[in-house]
């Protein structure tokens, strides 16, 4: 089920952002430039709805419904509706072709995000009245971006007591208005309750073999909040923590058992998730390929005045050049190496804002004592991550059993509003990496935290001290000598959603942590049987993941992935056959600025002349009509003077031109000489390419409309008109 809104008027909502001189009040879009609704602040305008259904005579609805419907404020538990943004319809398959044709030399120059905002809104502007004059009060005038009206918007939704249907769909009725300046003609909608025909279901049949583990990808279908990195409420983590996917399985597992309170006691909920025999890993960005980037080593540092110098003083045979240069860590950054080679993937993080409303409806925004602001990082939309499971076999095929059938899964803060849908792109077994890395004798290797690591030492306190996990390593591996180690430390921290408590902060190394060993020994020694194991607590939670490798490159060349198109425009194609309109007419228009002689003897018309063509212009439908109308003119010398100024060439006698003909082989020449149309003729939609090269009338009036505006304002006296 869907609630379907549909703007009868145009929307404003607004961003609380503004462009100096350019824009006072913005609407919101997503990082595409696409409109929607935020569903957190759609979510409030449903309950104002329903509160309102409360004043009916004989109302079959309480407050109590109410409250169970949208939950209350304060309180832990949420309520029955669980509502996402308001997107356009297919903004799934719109934005997920976006991001792959964006990345793309051919057809990147077109889908970037203020054209396609042109598409979806329009400027306005307004003023303030001062009564006393009765005109426009001096500097109130200010500008708007409104989304257009017509547009159709769809919140999906997930209703757990159906109990509160009748109440939802009567509030969906009764909501007719949203956005800014409602008062004044702007964010009537219709509002209804829509069955959803594009439900998916995907059946999972995969058979777990041993030393096979779990990999799935998962792609976020709204903003994503996971608040809690370094203990701090505000910021988000750049990566979705195993103990988040922990927690999200579980409750998958709850609530299909319907366990609850006992989870605990049931022995395969405490085999999967509570033993520690089943190990949630943190899911790390990846890009289109799902190619697995990780942590950045913290012994690999980039040159500050020139970023294609990365250098690792991790290798066995460091470049003494680094130390010509001021570095900088990478500390951060996600990355992946294939030899010499670094590919850097980076996840996308916004800061959001909120404000909770006064309880009085007079006050439209909080102010002090009145209402809350809220500012917090959130994950964009649309991103890639990649994350492993790994356990023995038959846990794993519980864990496969748990997947929904729609592989949407709820994740993070602020689940049943606006943020927290992820959608599984891909599960799939892979094999672990059984393969021996043989260090020979005086030999070097390096162990990286891929997660961050919570050490005990002997007397059972937890200690972010190296040295405890260098001395696990070498009672595996015997005598070792460490050559160099590069450390950073972390908090965890985390929160018990069962008590409704945090977790207890700790100290923890943090990801990317380096250690460089020198085997001692005087046999070699396979080191891969190092990342079978987890080290220190809370493993389960995606907690002391290393990997072992050797490291022969002194530096790397930091390489960008080369992207063609793989795939031709479909569900962007409207947006596109507009923009390349657009950007066409702009073309045409510089032209017309830097080339056009408008002070040329055949361009000399009157004022009356100029806007009587300009009018007609527009009006007609195609060449014949507009050569009809100048026909009709019985005066020879100026019906000559119009076709002359029209063809761009003296013409005295009516003779002299075949002008339907002449005027559309001339801006078929004017638009096929462009630059522009030269450099991007085989990326053009088919439909604009024809349209053009069959002189459409469309591009001729265009052109003219633009000349003839440019001639009139050369008569008023504005003479800056060019660039």
């Amino acid at each position: 089920m869907k609630i379907k809104v549909t703007l009868i008027s145009d929307l404003c909502t607004g961003t609380g952002d503004s462009f100096a001189g350019f824009i006072d009040i913005d609407t919101v879009v997503d990082e595409n430039g696409i409109p929607y609704i935020p569903g957190r602040r759609f979510k409030g305008l449903l309950r104002d709805a329903s509160i309102e259904l409360l004043d009916f005579t004989n109302s079959p609805f309480t407050l109590e419904d109410i409250n169970a419907l949208y939950g209350e404020t304060g309180k832990f538990d949420s309520g029955a509706l669980e509502l996402t943004n308001g997107y356009i319809e297919n903004y799934e398959q719109i934005t997920s072709e976006l991001n792959e044709l964006k990345k793309t030399n051919e057809y990147a120059p077109f889908y970037k995000s203020e054209f396609i905002t042109d598409i979806y809104t329009r400027l306005i502007t307004q003023t303030t009245i001062e009564r006393s004059k009765r005109s426009a009060k001096e500097g109130s005038l200010r500008v708007s971006r409104v989304v257009n009206r017509g547009l159709v918007f769809y919140f999906d939704l997930y209703l757990k007591d159906k109990r509160l249907l009748p109440l939802l769909q009567d509030s969906c009725k009764v909501l007719r208005h949203m956005g800014l300046n409602r008062t004044r003609g702007f964010g009537e909608i219709r509002c209804e309750l829509v069955e959803d025909n594009t439900h998916r279901e995907y059946k999972t049949n995969l058979n777990v073999q041993p030393n096979q583990r779990l990999k799935l990808t998962y792609r976020l279908l709204t903003q994503l909040m996971l608040a809690g990195k370094n203990g701090e409420n505000n910021t988000t983590f750049d990566y979705i923590p195993g103990s988040t996917l922990l927690g999200t399985f579980a409750s998958l597992y709850i609530r299909k058992n319907s366990l609850y309170q006992d989870a605990h006691l049931n022995p395969e909920f405490y085999d999967i998730f509570l033993s520690g025999k089943v190990q949630f890993g943190n899911a790390y960005i990846t890009d289109n390929k799902k190619d697995d980037y990780e942590p950045v080593s913290l012994s690999i540092y980039q040159a500050k005045d020139n970023e294609r110098l990365i250098y690792d003083k991790a290798s066995e045979n460091p470049d003494a050049k680094m130390y010509n240069y001021q570095l900088r860590s990478l500390k951060g950054k996600y990355v992946r190496t294939l030899g010499d080679k670094l590919y850097k993937c980076e996840p996308l993080i916004k800061v959001e804002y909120h404000h909770l409303r006064p309880e009085s409806k007079n006050i439209g925004h909080a102010v002090v004592d009145h209402g809350q602001f809220f500012q917090y990082e959130v994950l964009l939309s649309e991103q890639l991550f990649n994350g492993y499971i790994d356990g023995p076999k038959e846990l794993l095929e519980k864990v496969i059993e748990l997947l929904p059938d729609n592989r949407v899964l709820t994740v993070g803060r602020s689940k049943t509003a606006q943020y927290g849908k992820v959608y599984i792109e891909e599960v799939k077994l892979v094999d672990i990496n059984n393969t021996e890395l043989v260090v020979p004798s005086k030999g070097q290797f390096v162990v990286k935290l891929v997660s961050p690591l919570i050490l005990i030492n002997e007397n059972g306190n937890i200690v972010p001290d190296v040295k405890v996990l260098i001395d696990d390593i070498k009672g595996k591996l015997g005598n070792l000598h460490v050559v160099n180690y590069f450390v950073n430390f972390t908090t965890v921290a985390g929160f018990i959603n069962q008590w409704k408590l945090p977790k207890v902060q700790m100290q923890a190394l943090s990801e990317g942590t380096t250690i460089v060993f020198r085997n001692d020994n005087d046999t070699p020694i396979n080191v891969r049987t190092l990342e079978l194991t987890r080290y220190g607590i809370r493993t389960n939670e995606g907690y002391g993941q290393i990997i072992v490798e050797e490291r022969k490159y002194p530096s790397y060349k930091e390489t960008k992935e080369k992207h063609t198109a793989q795939l031709k425009p479909k569900y962007t194609l409207a947006m596109l056959t507009t923009i390349q309109t657009l950007l066409m007419q702009y073309a045409l228009e510089l032209y017309i600025n830097r080339e056009v002689e408008l002070s040329r003897s055949y361009f000399r018309l009157n004022s009356t002349t100029l806007n009587r063509i300009i009018k007609y212009i527009k009006i007609k439908n195609d060449y014949q009509e507009l050569h009809d109308y100048i026909s009709l003119i019985k005066d020879h010398k100026k019906r000559n003077n119009i076709r002359s100024a029209l063809l761009e060439r003296t013409i005295e006698r009516d003779s002299d031109t075949d002008f339907v003909n002449e005027a559309r082989e001339f801006i078929i020449d004017k638009i096929t000489s462009l630059e522009f149309y030269k450099r991007h003729k085989n990326v053009l939609v088919k439909s604009v390419v024809e349209s053009i090269e069959s002189g459409d009338y469309y591009w001729y009036r265009h052109y003219m409309k633009h000349v003839f505006t440019l001639l009139k304002l050369n008569i008023r006296g504005d003479k800056n008109v060019s660039q």
